[in-house]
């Protein structure tokens, strides 16, 4: 991956900081710290890591410094909201980034994280812990249409998923409806491939009326895929949501079916994309 640059004299100037143990003092500072994790060939070691407003635990080099970039660099999950007191579901949070992000943006947020891997849900409580994150409650579940037990296939990263029968650990799942009991002000899915189902879920439920706003990452795995997602914009439209797309790239690295394409720059149609969905100021929510 290309890792953003800076001059070789605040370069050398970082490093004796790093040295010292001193927190970072700029997101360019922190950004390249966690490049050099990843340029010493530790792109999967786990460790902690000292970034300006506190030292968390991570589990992955790589996945710390790719949600680093997109979280706090790109601000993907920045969002303008009619309230300073918002509910945020963080459903796949991970070691919790986009948690941490959420409460610099609004610390009276009350948040809900969701994190199905047991290894990684435990890091991601350590650090809403050790950062004194208040109104936060970790959740040990896979966001999924209805409770009970899942497989879960494990990556020891930020790919995780939901699994076939045959494979994987078994991990409590939650009806996300069972928590879109009041207005969601934002509900984040970050959920590899499980997405489309929870949000159909939701809409038969007759619930997306109560969400603000979505910030969600699809993963299109087959043509069934690309039909499924068409129809679940048109019913956002009808609810009155807006909607666009952050990034969409292909995605080759997923398991999916066979979808050729007559590109030849994107031979299967696998593709993973950044979607928000809002409703226009002033419009109601239920």
């Amino acid at each position: 991956m290309a890792l953003r640059s800076a001059p070789i004299a605040s370069k050398a100037f970082w490093a004796l900081r790093a040295l010292a143990d001193l927190p970072p003092r700029s997101d360019l500072e922190t950004y390249t710290r966690l490049g050099w994790l990843f340029s010493r060939g530790w792109p999967r070691r786990d460790g902690r890591f000292r970034f300006s407003f506190g030292q968390i635990e991570y589990v992955h080099a790589l996945s710390l410094l790719s949600q680093f970039e997109c979280i706090f660099l790109d601000r993907e999950y920045d969002v303008a909201l009619p309230t300073d007191r918002p509910l945020i579901l963080d459903c796949g949070a991970h070691v919790g980034m986009a948690t941490i992000r959420f409460k610099h943006l609004f610390p009276r947020a009350r948040i809900i994280a969701f994190e199905a891997d047991p290894a990684i849900e435990r890091v991601l409580e350590r650090n809403v812990a050790s950062l004194g994150l208040a109104d936060v409650t970790c959740l040990k579940s896979a966001v999924w249409i209805e409770r009970g037990h899942h497989f879960f296939r494990a990556d020891g990263a930020d790919g995780g998923h939901l699994a076939p029968a045959d494979g994987g650990l078994s991990v409590p799942t939650v009806d996300l409806a069972d928590y879109v009991t009041d207005t969601v002000h934002v509900l984040k899915l970050d959920i590899e491939g499980a997405e489309m189902d929870v949000l159909d879920h939701l809409d038969r439920k007759n619930l997306l009326g109560r969400v603000h706003v979505i910030l969600c990452e699809f993963h299109i795995r087959s043509a069934s895929d690309n039909v499924r997602l068409g129809s679940l914009l048109v019913r956002l439209s009808a609810e009155g949501f807006r909607f666009s797309l952050g990034w969409a790239r292909p995605a080759p690295y997923l398991a999916a079916e066979p979808d050729p394409t007559p590109f030849p720059a994107l031979p299967s149609g696998a593709l993973a994309l950044q979607f928000y969905a809002w409703r226009p100021a002033g419009a109601p929510v239920q």
